[in-house]
């Protein structure tokens, strides 16, 4: 803040509705002279400015007039209305009728100790809900309900499902003969009721527009089971809000937003992990601060594997050897921990495990852990390391590029590649393609800053799945290259 000693300035306060809200002022000669999350405090000329509010993706200009008649000028800005899954109050898609029937359908069977809730909603007022293959399945992939058993209102354009089950982790399946089948992974915990809202979106595939239920914009939510859903909870807005920034990669975690989930510190998990994983991406980590909303997290969930992914995150110690991950994360980032903390102990993630099969086709969708079922089953468990993997990847690299290059494209127009095995492909290419021109120093020095002659296998490891599943991938990649 500028000094206020002189007398001309005015002190200019800026409070977001949000606390997640982003808030930039910018002066007359477009300058941005000042940022913060929640509230903004900065001493300023009187002339006119522009503040901007950004929430999720949508973001708002005010032009405002600082007039110097008083040493203090405060500004207090309406809600943002960012667009979410939820029908949650004042966002740019709520629907009075599909806010009730959420309110109503999280409560259809009492008061179960444990729970799931979906709810699918059509945002546009123009379109129908249309049944759609939404199913519940548990983690071995037995199928429990589909969201066609649950309640339908088609003139509030909603259904819902609400079913009683023991604590655990559950498949939560989209089917799209278009796009293919998705599953995303949501943990069921003791007294709470766990809540996914989904809607459809538009894809682009094959240079088509295709309108599908989205995963990846789905908002998810944990209650107390005998509360529901409640639309009108300011939280419920700031857990969203973390969400979409754990997405696109900013930082909205103030004060006032840490404050919240403490101060609220049993009713609200999933903001809680969202605020653990944004605290997590600081380049220094307040590792007492991170203990206290682990702790707090622990407290409410116990046994979720989105914690146990934050621990492993923040320290691997205090983890015997035979402890193993056999539980997929909800959050992608939650993902990354448990990736990366196969490097050093490759056997936390078994490849007969749920994760280590999963592994293969891992979509790219931040926030959540996505998983796209394969057309054909994926090779059984290699127990292969990554130093093996790095000698079968360098014969790959001893095939033409020509040849190499039209073995690809065979592969990808039948479809043949598992996810993970693109990936891996994708990196030999470009490898290929840089060694054509003479440039290896170059893609040493980007796969892998100050690696030298190692960056490519350091590339290898930053791929996004666990030792095993990379290792096994390679030599099923160069088996079907060289097949």
């Amino acid at each position: 803040m500028q000094s206020s000693s002189n007398s001309n300035l005015v002190t200019l306060e800026v409070n977001a509705a949000d606390a997640a809200t982003e808030i930039f002022l910018i002066d007359g000669r477009l300058r941005r002279i000042a940022k913060g999350v929640g509230w903004l405090g900065h001493d300023v000329a009187p002339g006119f400015y522009k503040l901007r509010y950004r929430s999720a993706a949508t973001q708002v200009d005010e032009l405002i007039e600082v007039t110097g008649e008083t040493e203090r000028h405060a500004v207090h800005a309406e809600p943002i209305a960012f667009r979410s899954a939820a029908p949650l109050a004042y966002t740019a898609t709520a629907n009075v009728a599909q806010l009730n029937r959420a309110q109503e359908w999280s409560h259809m069977q009492g008061v179960p100790y444990c729970s799931l809730f979906l709810f699918l909603r059509q945002e546009d007022e123009e379109r129908q809900i249309e049944p759609v293959e939404v199913q519940v399945l548990d983690l071995a992939g037995e199928l429990i309900a589909g969201l066609n058993e649950g309640m339908w209102d088609e003139a509030a354009r909603c259904a819902g499902l609400t079913r009683a089950l023991p604590p655990g982790t559950y498949r939560v399946r989209v089917v799209n003969p278009v796009l293919g089948t998705y599953e995303m992974f949501v943990s069921l915990c003791d007294g709470w009721q766990t809540q996914v809202f989904l809607t459809p979106d538009v894809f682009e595939r094959n240079n088509e527009r295709v309108t599908a239920v989205s995963l990846r914009r789905s908002s998810i939510f944990m209650a107390r089971t005998h509360e529901g859903f409640d639309p009108y909870n300011p939280n419920l807005r700031l857990g969203e809000l973390a969400k979409h920034a754990i997405s696109q990669g900013r930082n909205v975690v103030s004060r006032e937003v840490i404050n919240s989930f403490l101060d609220e510190k049993f009713k609200n998990p999933m903001l809680g992990f969202a605020v653990a994983h944004l605290l997590m991406r600081r380049p220094k980590r307040n590792y007492e601060l991170l203990d206290t909303v682990l702790c707090n997290l622990k407290c409410m969930t116990v046994d979720h594997p989105d914690l146990e992914a934050l621990e492993l995150g923040l320290r691997t110690s205090g983890y015997g050897r035979s402890f193993e991950l056999s539980r997929p994360p909800m959050f992608l980032a939650s993902w990354d921990f448990m990736v990366r903390a196969t490097r050093a102990r490759a056997s936390l993630i078994h490849p007969a495990s749920v994760p280590g099969q999963i592994a293969h086709n891992v979509a790219s969708s931040a926030p959540w852990l996505l998983h796209r079922l394969p057309d054909e089953p994926t090779q059984g468990p290699v127990r292969l390391s990554l130093r093996d993997s790095e000698a079968l990847f360098n014969n790959l690299l001893s095939i033409g590029a020509d040849e190499l290059l039209a073995r690809a494209k065979e592969m990808r127009e039948g479809q043949s590649l598992s996810g993970l095995e693109q990936n891996i492909l994708n990196l030999v290419l470009t490898h290929q393609k840089v060694m054509q021109i003479g440039e290896t120093a170059r893609f040493e020095a980007e796969t892998s800053p100050g690696e030298g002659k190692h960056g490519l296998s350091r590339a290898l490891r930053r791929i996004r799945a666990p030792a095993y599943s990379v290792a096994s991938a390679v030599q099923s990649l160069c088996d079907k290259m060289k097949g």
